[in-house]
């Protein structure tokens, strides 16, 4: 599904935030079965009993972290007597932090969706309290990411962040069963080749990128959706926060923890980083239109010579195996 960013527009001031989702209950309005006439379910978990730190480049980051869900009566259902056809339950994990002088948000879901949640969240009633902040996707910075895993696969791209780009894996759909193609930077070169022709060939098929990217102490599979929502494949991190027991709070949970700094991690320097990696290529000629044209070409008449070269040993041994039988 993805995580988006968004910001506060009214309220920067963090401590206020917390405060006012801390003591929900002082503004929260019970919404009743429209059927029993009961209270419907809220709950708001919050996963830090002290506000947690991050330090990204000198800066000292707070956050907090919440698992908030509620329900609602489904419009038309309202005499159903199947509770869970009646009832809808809304649930997401929200991250809270403090950058300068902004309250950001990021939420495990998208679009008007986040939006309802982080309103609901903050007891927001009028408009543009909550503006979503964009990750970057494009076709042509899709384009460029493949490029970079096949032509300069584990090479250092920005000396300040030691940016690589190790391999990339392109998907139709939401699970590992739907992938297309896949640049593994493993030294097969045919193999890449194909990957590399899938990926500019079938780009349109794509739903979402999944580069596998080095970063100063970081290993991160971070997925690049077309909705410009992000996800990491916590499961396959590797970095200095799997020793995150100093780092963090008494009595903290790891797992939240863990997630919690590599999603700020990611938001607020990752994805700026790789950016404006691309656009620095991008402004000095490194990548073009002439750059992918030529990249399809080399690939092309490469393939179409190793397929060339297939059919003529088939035919060799075809013909030798011939004049033995004769």
């Amino acid at each position: 599904m993805g995580f988006s960013h968004w910001i506060d527009t009214v309220n920067n001031d963090f401590n206020g935030v917390i405060n006012n989702i801390d003591n929900y209950r002082n503004w929260f309005q019970i919404e009743r079965d429209p059927l029993t006439n009961r209270p419907l379910n809220y709950a708001i978990t919050k996963h830090f009993l002290e506000d947690e730190i991050l330090e990204l480049q000198n800066n000292n980051i707070r956050f907090n972290a919440y698992s908030f869900s509620y329900e609602t009566p489904r419009a038309a259902e309202e005499e159903n007597e199947d509770r869970v056809r009646r009832i809808k339950n809304n649930e997401c994990f929200v991250i809270v932090y403090s950058t300068e002088d902004t309250v950001h948000y990021i939420i495990n879901r998208i679009s008007a969706t986040a939006k309802t949640l982080l309103r609901k969240l903050n007891n927001y009633d009028g408009r543009g309290e909550i503006e979503v902040c964009h990750y970057p996707y494009s076709d042509d910075l899709a384009d460029w990411l493949v490029y970079i895993a096949r032509e300069r696969n584990n090479d250092v791209l920005d000396d300040d962040s030691e940016l690589r780009i190790r391999g990339i894996i392109g998907f139709k759909g939401p699970t590992n069963v739907d992938r297309l193609s896949e640049i593994s930077g493993s030294g097969d070169f045919i193999m890449d080749a194909l990957g590399t022709l899938g990926f500019l060939l079938e780009s349109e098929e794509f739903k979402y990128l999944k580069p596998k990217i080095s970063y100063r102490r970081h290993n991160i599979d971070l997925s690049l959706l077309k909705n410009k929502s992000i996800d990491i494949d916590f499961e396959s991190y590797a970095g200095s926060y799997m020793f995150i027991e100093g780092m963090m709070n008494e009595n903290a949970d790891v797992d939240i923890a863990l997630k919690t700094r590599l999603l700020i991690h990611v938001t607020e320097e990752l994805v700026g980083h790789l950016f404006n990696v691309y656009n620095r290529h991008v402004a000095n000629g490194d990548w073009s239109t002439q750059v992918k044209i030529q990249t399809l070409r080399h690939i092309g008449h490469t393939i179409n010579t190793r397929v060339t070269e297939k059919i003529e040993d088939i035919e060799a041994n075809e013909l030798e195996a011939n004049g033995l039988n004769e």
